[in-house]
């Protein structure tokens, strides 16, 4: 059952879809590039321009291009300096908050290097105040064959026929490659259905602390159209 569904008595279909679009790594010319041909095009139901969240490392990362980022009312996450485990969160996490003028309160989310979580690292974040840690160690294939078009519609749709439960995409820009135009499909044809939101991670966990039908969706002041 979808959150809507326990919480509030609704229907699932009454639930709205919500996507989170995240990218990771430094974030510089060639790595943005990704992203704006991916999301330009695209508007939410509310006729704001989609949104995703950067796990940004410092390391090799242009500060300006995070600033810019941030101000077009995407979120920025946390890495380590250097892809490299504990210790190095609390420094990154304070170097990007200094370099790209984002309160350190704003940069609340986490994704371990490599997706290795360890206890050590829990314990870190715990102190830091961090409040969603993305880091599932799952696999999945780095090419697609001819049926990777018809591989990520049908999760999509088992999703959006389903439960609602959130859809992620989770990219690394570098390693895109020749599967741009796969995704580019992916978030056209989702984008198309009038009860399809692209939220950042945190405006996913603001929605889950109080859900809401997706004909209300539009109302939610974290939901507003950001202005750069």
């Amino acid at each position: 059952m979808s959150l809507v569904e326990t919480s509030k008595g609704k229907d699932t279909k009454d639930a709205p879809q919500l996507v989170t679009l995240t990218f990771e790594d430094a974030l510089q010319d060639s790595t943005l590039k990704v992203p704006s041909v991916l999301m330009s095009a695209y508007r939410n139901p509310n006729g704001c321009p989609i949104v995703a969240t950067w796990v940004v490392q410092t390391d090799g990362t242009d500060f300006n291009l995070v600033k810019q980022w941030y101000a077009a009312g995407n979120e920025v996450a946390n890495r380590t300096m250097t892809h490299v485990g504990n210790p190095g969160e609390v420094g990154n996490r304070n170097s990007i908050s200094a370099n790209a003028d984002i309160p350190l309160d704003k940069l609340s989310g986490f994704r371990a290097p490599f997706l290795k979580y360890s206890e050590e690292m829990s314990a870190i974040l715990g102190k830091e105040s961090s409040s969603q840690h993305c880091s599932y160690h799952g696999r999945a294939p780095r090419r697609f064959g001819a049926g990777g078009r018809y591989l990520a519609a049908r999760n999509f749709l088992r999703h959006y026929n389903g439960n609602r439960a959130p859809f992620g995409i989770y990219l690394t820009p570098a390693n895109v490659g020749g599967a741009t135009q796969l995704y580019r499909d992916l978030l056209k044809h989702a984008s198309s259905l009038h009860d399809v939101w692209f939220v950042t991670n945190q405006q996913l966990l603001q929605w889950m602390q109080d859900p809401v039908p997706a004909t209300e969706l539009a109302a939610q002041p974290y939901l507003k159209c950001v202005v750069a």
